[in-house]
């Protein structure tokens, strides 16, 4: 996990080759297949599964683009931005509040098609992903990356993102069967209509 102190640059407008925002009408589904695209050996049961919610609802993506435009209620979900290269989506990065006051967020789903890689993509996203948090009185931002990931760490950190933690997924083949243990005296479990007992014990 990497931390940044975010700095102040201006957001350009909208354009139809380079960054562009995150449109939720007509970018779910080629975002949904960009990230399994990116991440195909590194996705885990979560991520698959938010993968398939993002299919289902880009069916309806018209539907939510309107709802978002009366209620702005999707844009600490999927907010963020997207690279476009002759109509196709090739680039994303979602950035996302961490917390309700907007000073914390959080940067994620920094993907380049294998093919528009090495052109300098993510830096760019990265790059306008920050200066969107700093516009919107961020001044923290927080993402995480595999520590295998050498061209993406050295990214973060010519970006100034700092390490502050890791984590470590364990896993074991086969689960070991657990041999009976001696009944314990006046040991049982409780029922439902016990509740107020154990709670006054608590």
């Amino acid at each position: 996990m990497t931390a940044y102190h975010a700095v102040s640059r201006r957001l350009g407008k909208s354009i139809e080759s380079g960054i562009r925002p995150f449109d939720i009408g007509r970018d779910l589904r080629p975002v949904a297949e960009l990230i399994a695209d990116a991440f195909a050996h590194e996705l885990d049961p979560r991520g698959s599964a938010a993968l398939r919610e993002m299919r289902i609802m880009s069916h309806i993506g018209a539907l939510l683009k309107l709802l978002n435009r009366s209620t702005g209620e999707f844009d600490d979900i999927f907010g963020g931005f997207v690279w476009v290269e002759e109509g196709k989506v090739v680039g994303n990065v979602t950035v996302q509040k961490a917390e309700s006051s907007g000073v914390r967020w959080q940067i994620a789903n920094v993907a380049v098609a294998p093919a528009y890689r090495g052109r300098g993509i993510s830096r760019q996203l990265m790059v306008r992903a920050v200066d969107y948090i700093r516009e919107n009185g961020g001044t923290w931002a927080v993402l995480q990356v595999y520590a295998k990931n050498v061209v993406a760490r050295n990214l973060y950190e010519h970006l100034n993102f700092e390490e502050v933690g890791g984590s470590v997924d364990l896993r074991m083949e086969r689960v070991q069967p657990i041999d009976d243990t001696p009944a314990i005296p006046n040991f049982y479990s409780f029922s439902s209509d016990q509740w107020q007992q154990v709670y006054d014990l608590a």
